[in-house]
C-alpha cells in the first residue's frame, strides 16, 4: 500500500495528500485502508467519487480480487469494481448496502452505463439520467472540477424556491 500512496505523489497530488498519512491492514480477502480519525477531510477527499475511480484502478492493477475499504473511525466507503479498464466480479459488496458511488449516480458492476448523447451542449442520457448524475461520472475521470452554468429558460415562470407553481 504504501509503494501506491508513493505513486499517488506523480499521479493524483490531492489524493496522495490525503492518503499519506493512513495505514493498511488485510482483513481476509480485503484490504482495509485506515484513515486516521482527527483526518477526516483526508477521508472526504479519497471518497470523492473521482478519488474511488483513481484507488479502484489501483485496486485493480496492484490488488486484483482483493475488495478495498476506507475507513475513518465509525465511517466506511466500499471501493466498488467500477473501474472503466476492466470490471472485477469478485467486488460485490458483502452487506448489500449501498456505497457512494452507488449512490452518487454509478451503476453497479455487473450493468453498462447508458449511452450518453450530446445535443449542443446539452448532455443527456438515453433513460433520462439526471444531469447530475452525467457530470458526477465525468468528474470522478478528471483530476479537476466541473463549473456547470445553469441556462435561465425564458419560456418558463419565473418561481421562487420554494414556492409552489400554479
Amino acid at each position: 500500500w504504501e509503494e501506491c500512496v508513493d505513486a499517488m505523489a506523480s499521479d493524483n497530488l490531492p489524493l496522495y495528500c490525503a492518503c499519506v498519512t493512513t495505514r493498511a491492514e488485510r482483513d481476509g480477502d480485503s484490504l482495509v485502508v485506515l484513515f486516521p480519525e482527527d483526518r477526516q477531510f483526508s477521508f472526504e477527499i479519497a471518497a470523492s467519487p473521482r478519488s474511488l475511480a483513481y484507488l479502484d484502478s489501483i485496486r485493480f492493477d496492484c490488488f486484483h480480487g482483493v475488495q478495498m475499504k476506507l475507513v475513518c473511525g465509525d465511517r466506511s466507503v466500499q471501493v466498488a469494481g467500477n473501474f472503466s479498464a476492466g470490471k472485477d466480479p469478485q467486488s460485490e459488496e458483502q452487506d448489500g448496502s449501498p456505497t457512494s458511488l452507488h449512490s452518487s449516480g454509478d451503476v453497479p458492476s455487473g450493468e453498462s452505463a447508458p449511452p450518453e448523447r450530446v445535443r449542443g451542449e446539452h448532455i443527456e442520457a438515453e433513460d433520462g439520467e439526471k444531469p447530475q448524475e452525467c457530470f458526477l461520472e465525468i468528474q470522478k475521470f478528471f483530476n479537476a472540477d466541473l463549473l456547470v452554468l445553469k441556462e435561465e429558460n425564458s419560456d418558463e415562470p419565473d418561481t421562487l424556491e420554494g414556492a409552489v407553481a400554479e
